[in-house]
């Protein structure tokens, strides 16, 4: 049985990925013991020195701790596996290493070609790491590598706040960042200085990670490294060199991106659906607030017919009547969940009298609004009663 410490910081998709990959390799096999550690609270410099000592057979790390970890890595006899550092004194190690990691290059230049193939920008910029890690360091130059080959060039920005400088740019603008985390502030910038993505910026990252892009405004486009492919082949180059079958350290390998997960900071609408979803966006957010059929047209820089014939044509709802039918849902929300008297409500709602909206709750929804409240409060009296029967037969059951 050998015996294994990993250090994974698993607080992020890349950590995570690889941990998937390691797992994936020791799948079935039996063999491998793992102690998982975290930094710092179990990953020390103390637990490095001691590896050996304490019946560890071998060590895979994504980081490198503090700088006394740091030092017990590049001393230990265990044979060591470690993914994407780069750090000078660990690539000193003549025996028993393994360097698994990206193609960072190939990595900047696919985003390149990406940002390329939209076919309206002529103005690119990377943002990279304030620190200048060789991995950013390797994506930057990859992706201005690619925009050399078209006889371009890219604006390479570092400092914390860019909002000073994507205010500044002439635009339009296309924008490659080293990892995800700085896409965000981009994005955030653009939103906070008024700016369209992807119109005036499209924006491209780098990881991938669902839980991040998926819940960013607009959502991220962003290269996906394969992080368990990176995981498995480190895996198996501890193994072999647990196993005495490499004992002079192994060349590092890199694994190329997977793909370009595509979502809305690059992906641009046709004319009529992008119109429409600003339409939409603008009703659903500001109906109640006493928007008119004018003011969506104005905001959206198009005549009031053109805007009657697209819904006619796309949603088979006039513009007014959607203002309206938002109002109601939303009249309909205070009465479930509030007990203010109707003239509150009506104003509140965007409607100009009570009696205005008394007469089209009526017919629209087919119930005056007393009785539509009434209803309410019995269809909430049932659910608590429903909730106490329940909770009763529990207490009898116990």
């Amino acid at each position: 049985m050998k015996k294994v410490a990993i250090g994974i910081e698993i607080n992020n998709n890349a950590g995570r990925g690889v941990l998937g990959g390691i797992l994936k390799y020791i799948s079935g096999r039996g063999d491998w013991n793992i102690k998982l550690m975290s930094y710092p609270e179990t990953m020390s410099a103390a637990v490095i020195r001691n590896a050996k000592a304490n019946g560890f057979n071998g060590i895979l790390v994504n980081h490198t701790g503090d700088a006394a970890t740091a030092l017990e890595l590049t001393r230990t006899p265990l044979p060591l596996s470690v993914v994407d550092i780069h750090d000078k004194d660990i690539r000193r190690r003549k025996k028993r290493t393994a360097f698994i990691g990206n193609r960072n290059r190939e990595i900047g230049a696919l985003g390149a070609k990406k940002l390329l193939s939209l076919g309206q920008f002529r103005r690119f910029v990377f943002v990279g790491h304030p620190a200048r890690p060789v991995w950013s360091e390797d994506r930057r130059d990859g992706f201005c590598g690619e925009l050399a080959r078209h006889g371009l060039t890219a604006k390479i920005l570092l400092q914390d706040d860019i909002r000073q400088a994507l205010a500044t740019l002439p635009r339009p603008l296309a924008v490659m960042t080293a990892w995800d985390y700085k896409a965000i502030e981009v994005l955030e910038s653009c939103r906070e200085i008024g700016l369209d993505v992807p119109a005036d910026v499209a924006v491209i990252g780098v990881d991938a990670d669902p839980l991040v892009c998926g819940f960013t405004n607009p959502p991220l486009t962003s290269i996906a490294p394969n992080f368990v492919r990176i995981g498995y082949c480190a895996a198996a180059a501890l193994d072999a060199m647990m196993d005495g079958r490499k004992t002079r350290s192994i060349n590092f390998i890199d694994c190329k991106p997977l793909d370009i997960v595509e979502r809305a900071s690059t992906k641009f609408l046709p004319p009529v659906e992008a119109l429409l979803k600003h339409a939409l966006d603008i009703i659903q957010r500001d109906a109640i607030h006493g928007l008119s059929v004018h003011d969506v047209a104005m905001r959206l820089g198009v005549s009031q017919q053109l805007l009657a014939l697209r819904f006619r044509q796309y949603e088979q709802k006039s513009v007014r009547d959607l203002i309206l039918d938002t109002r109601l849902e939303h009249v309909k929300e205070l009465l479930k969940h509030t007990r203010r008297d109707f003239a509150a409500v009506a104003k509140e709602s965007g409607f100009n009298s009570a009696n205005r909206l008394a007469h089209l709750f009526k017919e629209k929804i087919g119930l005056s609004l007393g009785e539509y409240a009434r209803l309410q409060v019995r269809r909430d009296g049932r659910k608590r009663s429903a909730r106490a029967t329940a909770t009763d037969r529990k207490i009898a059951s116990a």
